[in-house]
């Protein structure tokens, strides 16, 4: 087609329908590359961006390939009329090209050899349309008869000529629908015109913000964002017609907040909800909402577009809560995702704005995607990814091209369709395919993490359960916050399948937990409350306890034999107040389940009331035994554990109106942590065992577990605490200024300290706290730890006694400190080092230390600061400090940096008791820090401007072989992974010439290791061999000093490194094994020993407060076993 057929009616038509179809390409195609980057937000935001300037430019598109004639599809609206009447002028045979067809006998010319058209000029006009017939005719017969041809040829054309199905409907049918769809398009564009009328008048009416703290708290989060300073800072706003925050406004930005937020919120929650608002200004977000409300107004029932515009929402709310997630952790901002949900009336969002929520977007689909590990938290794209997208965007517009259609007249159906060359991308395409396998078989090498488990389960008859759902479960304990010691499960479910009839199964999955604990020979010390589940294979079926089993354990080469029995009588417990009342709506959640090993509950159950006779149990009235301290004796004896939220378990219920509650499928003698939490009663965990019994005093199975050792039987009452109320203010000494701050508190009953959850761990605008749901008994302290911009240390104080059920009030005055500013940077290549912690300690002379509350009661702490400053990616970092001297110290966490590095400035300040630290408050130990040094502050300076180096020192290169003498790949180098490549040496940093250090080489599969030891920097840099030996092991029993097992006392094995030599010190810190308790006789076993270490083995025994090293010292040779027989501990005089 080389030009425009058609009356112009159906032209628009047919471009109207081009329009929609590439509209629908382009959306569908974008909307399916965009899976693939589910995980990575900015990615999936720039492609589905792409797509709508795409589809913005459709029209354009669809019009210029309709007009050149560059369609992939034709359509013809009426149908082929019968050929015309013409007459060969040469036989059949020399024009194999020309239709033939019987004519009237009246039309039968007679053959003229002086008018015949060459071969190739009537193939070429008998493919034209109409005019063709016209002109061989013309040529080979007189006037006369020429024209009766023409004339009834067009007649008997005319008469024939009939509409096509196409035609049909694209007359009737898709004409009305297209100006239906453009009446209601107009109608909703006016619509639009007055909602951002509306919009406009709400942001006029909108009272400017009067609040200082609020305004700072703005202007620091949108520096945080870096932007160009060319822009202005957007204005901050408030409104009392809405109840959601929002960002609108493209030349002039506003960030509009509900007047009623500043009093609903804290100052914590309300920098994340800024930073959220502030994002998307900075990233200019409101353009592309312009466009997606544009568009989503003209292809208002295109149900592919309204697919893309919601996808594309919920990308660029992703894009802006990554920029949340890079000042604070997922879990703290998922509790103000929820918090605001719940102050959110609107229903959907203000048409040209952005909010913190986007319509038709569930918050636990937002939260998960939050909470998700694989998530790519970047905020920016670099030029490589803007490259692929663009070059993904171009392939998704040609691919568009293709669903463009054109009108052709009905004899173009006729036409003979050329002979098309054979298809040759299909075998480069399968070849492609065959690459990719050959190199995923490459790499399928020893450190494949990939598994399959068979196996079959059936019940306590051994027949099979058909229908019984198998999970693949990783769970593991991740800190809340990084000054914070509670920690919440995760789970990460790999894989889940059902039984077939036979109640066989088959369990595919990828695991690299799995596959480093079945390459080492060290298992998990013994059962302790709240250690990392890891990898478990869980099995459940309707009106059965569910099961489960660890990777560990499980054997892939041997089919497994779960037997699930038939559920046990269900948990049923009663909460009641103080006067025996009923508490309803009380959330009851399970936190654990612990199995016990068959009969290890009878005998626990019958060593209790001997155990607590002879004083080694806990009761309500007094402290453990000494020397019973963090001991096994008397506790559950659980041999597994699950964690909250674990498939195939309960999660929690409410009680109802008596206060009852029950879980259902828990198995027989299990032990369930429950944890309490509702209004008016403090959070608290209970011990449930799932059997028939009176409620036993046993010791708590774990620090942070139940701080009670009642242990309730299947059914029980339980009498809860009332919520003790803590309220304050946290406030500048001198000029009552308010401080945002975080608070935590931490309980301290029969010995053991746990930290409490509270829901509101933060200060709100005005410096003012309120925590609640905190339990009467023990000892609290309060823990105030002010933000990392705010010039104040950390301090706790011990709550006074409650007075009846009145709130304990404190209010607290915070003297201002100086505020570090700087750098951190490695010495060698001069790039930034991000999160570093650094701590500060005042020296004992420096005076001023007494001014400041954690100084004066002598009391110490190892890092004071408890991670509370950490360097971002540009290497800068904010510390606090006094006046006077005092010492900074920085740690990179990077095994390539060299340890002390300004101690040699700091010799006089050691301390000459204890040679491994120095005379500062605090302990501030030699061998701790990558950095350290010395800084004296002169009175009066409110800021101090401090750059810090590390340095790497010299690399040396090590070739690491097997005892074969052939080279090894996927070793650990100081316990982390190095993949390496056979054949190439491996360049590690850390070495100086007046220091000594070692490395410790380790191959997890093959069981190989070796402890290198280097002094100083060897005149030759050659690479160097080093051959990995067999693991050894080392055993032996422990007794007391009277001669009987010592099961009361945890051991542990310390691995020392080389003490060096007095011009060639060793810094190295050296690491201790988890502590294990011995076995009933005393027993104790450790594995994984290499050669060229040294091992010293250390029992904690006195009320757990230091240590007996055994005197022996450990030093292994190849896969040797050592028995060191018996050891006696001495008790403490």
């Amino acid at each position: 087609m080389t030009g425009l057929i058609g009356n112009p009616t159906d032209q628009v038509l047919v471009w109207s329908l081009n329009v929609l179809i590439q509209v629908g390409c382009i959306a569908a195609f974008a909307s399916l590359a965009s899976l693939m980057l589910r995980r990575a937000p900015v990615k999936r935001y720039c492609l589905l961006c792409s797509a709508l300037i795409l589809i913005c430019a459709s029209p354009l598109l669809s019009t210029l390939i309709q007009s050149t004639g560059m369609n992939f599809f034709s359509v013809a609206l009426v149908q082929n009329p019968p050929a015309p009447t013409t007459v060969s002028t040469q036989p059949a045979a020399s024009s194999p090209h020309i239709l033939r067809q019987n004519a009237p006998e009246s039309f039968v010319l007679k053959k003229n050899t002086n008018q015949v058209l060459p071969e190739e000029k009537q193939d070429a006009e008998s493919s034209l349309t109409g005019n063709s017939d016209k002109s061989t005719i013309q040529q080979a017969a007189p006037q006369s008869v020429t024209s009766a041809a023409i004339s009834a040829t067009a007649a008997s054309n005319s008469a024939k000529v009939r509409p096509t199905i196409t035609g049909y409907l694209l007359q009737t049918i898709i004409l009305p629908a297209l100006l239906l769809w453009s009446f209601i398009s107009l109608f909703l564009l006016i619509q639009l015109a007055m909602k951002w009328y509306r919009l406009a008048l709400l942001l006029k009416s909108a009272n400017v913000n009067t609040d200082k703290n609020l305004t700072q708290l703005f202007q620091r989060t949108w520096q945080s964002l870096e932007v160009s300073q060319n822009r202005n800072i957007p204005e901050l706003v408030l409104s009392e017609q809405i109840s959601g925050p929002f960002a609108a406004g493209i030349w002039s930005p506003k960030v509009v907040l509900p007047e009623a937020l500043l009093q609903q919120v804290y100052a914590d929650q309300m920098r994340e909800i800024l930073i959220h608002e502030l994002a998307h200004i900075a990233r200019r977000d409101q353009i592309v909402v312009l466009l997606q409300t544009f568009i989503g107004t003209l292809f208002w029932a295109h149900p592919l577009v309204r697919l893309l515009n919601r996808q594309l929402a919920e990308a660029r709310e992703e894009v802006c809560d990554n920029y949340v997630l890079t000042v604070t952790d997922a879990p703290s901002y998922s509790r103000t995702l929820l918090t605001m949900a719940q102050i959110l009336n609107t229903p959907r969002p203000i048409p040209g704005t952005v909010g913190l929520f986007t319509s038709r977007w569930k918050l636990e689909q937002r939260i998960i995607g939050l909470l998700d590990e694989q998530r790519c938290c970047v905020t920016r794209l670099n030029k490589r990814t803007i490259l692929l997208i663009s070059i993904l965007s171009a392939g998704i517009a040609s691919m568009a091209a293709f669903g463009t259609v054109s009108l052709a007249v009905a004899e173009k159906a006729a036409i003979p369709p050329r002979n098309k060359k054979p298809d040759q991308t299909a075998a480069p395409e399968r070849s492609t395919k065959q690459e990719v396998a050959e190199e995923n078989a490459k790499t399928d090498d020893a450190e494949n993490s990939h598994f399959v488990y068979t196996g079959r389960i059936v019940d306590s008859q051994g027949h099979p359960i058909a229908g019984a759902t198998l999970y693949v479960d990783n769970s593991q304990y991740h800190s809340k916050h990084r000054q914070s010691n509670i920690s919440l499960p995760v789970h990460k479910q790999l894989t889940e399948t059902l039984t077939n009839s036979d109640g066989t199964f088959r369990l595919e999955f990828d695991d690299l937990w799995t596959r480093v604990m079945r390459a080492s020979t060290v298992r998990p010390a013994p059962f302790y409350y709240r250690q990392h589940p890891g990898t478990l294979i869980i099995a459940t079926a309707p009106g059965y306890a569910t099961e489960w089993i660890t990777t560990t354990d499980a054997d892939p080469a041997v089919p497994l034999k779960i037997t699930l029995s038939k559920s046990a009588a269900p948990i049923r417990g009663r909460l009641v107040d103080l006067e025996g009342r009923g508490l309803a709506g009380i959330t009851v959640s399970v936190e654990a389940v612990c199995s016990a090993e068959e009969g290890a509950v009878d005998r626990w159950l019958h060593d209790l009331p001997t155990l607590s006779q002879q004083g080694l149990l806990p009761n309500e009235k007094k402290k453990p035994k000494p020397g019973s301290y963090n001991a096994s004796i008397g506790k559950y004896p659980g041999a597994s554990m699950v964690t909250a939220n674990t498939p195939g378990f309960p999660t929690s219920i409410e009680t109802d109106q008596a206060g009852r509650f029950q879980f259902l499928n828990i198995g027989i003698d299990r032990l369930l942590i429950l944890k309490i939490e509702g209004p008016q009663v403090a959070t608290e965990r209970i011990a449930v065992v799932s059997r028939d019994m009176q409620s036993v005093q046993a010791r708590p199975i774990g620090y942070e577990g139940p701080v009670k050792g009642t242990h309730y039987g299947a059914t029980f009452t339980h009498v809860t605490e009332p919520s003790l109320v803590v309220e304050g203010t946290v406030r500048d000494r001198e000029t009552g200024a308010p401080i945002s701050a975080r608070l935590k508190i931490r309980q301290s009953v029969q010995g053991s300290m746990n930290e409490v959850e509270i829901s509101n761990p933060h200060t709100d605008l005005k410096g003012r706290y309120r925590i609640e749901q905190l339990p009467y008994s023990g000892t609290l302290r309060l823990y105030v730890i002010p933000d990392v911009d705010q010039p104040y240390f950390s301090t706790d104080y011990l709550l006074p006694k409650p007075s009846g059920l009145k709130p304990i009030s404190l209010n607290i005055k915070l003297r201002r400190g100086v505020m570090f500013h700087g750098t951190i940077t490695d010495k060698e290549t001069g790039k930034p080092i991000p999160n570093a912690s650094f701590d500060y300690f005042p020296l004992l002379s420096n005076k001023n230390a007494t001014h400041f509350i954690p100084y004066q009661d002598n009391t110490t702490s190892l890092e004071p600061m408890q991670n509370r400053f950490i360097s971002a990616e540009d290497g800068s970092f904010s510390l606090i400090g006094m006046p006077g001297a005092g010492i900074i110290g920085a740690r990179t966490f990077n095994t390539d940096h060299l340890l002390g590095i300004g101690q040699e400035k700091l010799h006089h300040l050691i301390d000459e008791n204890r040679d491994d630290r120095y005379q500062t408050h605090d302990y501030c130990f030699t061998n701790l820090y990558q950095v350290v040094k010395l800084i004296t502050v002169p009175t009066g300076e409110s800021e101090f401007q401090i750059d810090l180096q590390a340095d790497r020192g010299i690399a040396l290169q090590f070739e690491v072989v097997g005892p074969d003498g052939k080279p090894l790949t996927n070793y650990t180098i100081n316990h982390h992974h190095y993949p390496g490549t056979a054949g190439e040496p491996a360049t590690i940093f850390g070495f100086h010439p007046q220091r000594t250090q070692t490395i410790y080489f380790r191959h997890l599969q093959q069981q190989l290791g070796r402890a290198v030891t280097i002094y100083g920097v060897p005149e030759d840099r050659s690479i160097r061999k080093v051959k990995l030996e067999p693991l050894g092991s080392v055993k032996g029993q422990l007794l007391t000093a009277k001669g009987e097992p010592d099961i009361d006392a945890p051991i542990s094995l310390a691995m020392n490194p080389p003490p060096g030599t007095d011009t060639l010190p060793n810094y190295d810190t050296g690491s201790t094994w988890m502590p294990k308790h011995c076995d009933s006789e005393g027993n104790f076993l450790f594995h994984d020993l290499m050669v060229g270490a040294i091992y010293t083995l250390r029992a904690n025994r006195w009320k757990g407060r230091g240590y007996y090293p055994l005197p022996v010292q450990i030093k292994i040779k190849p896969g040797q076993k050592i028995d060191l027989g018996v050891t006696k501990v001495p008790d403490k005089k």
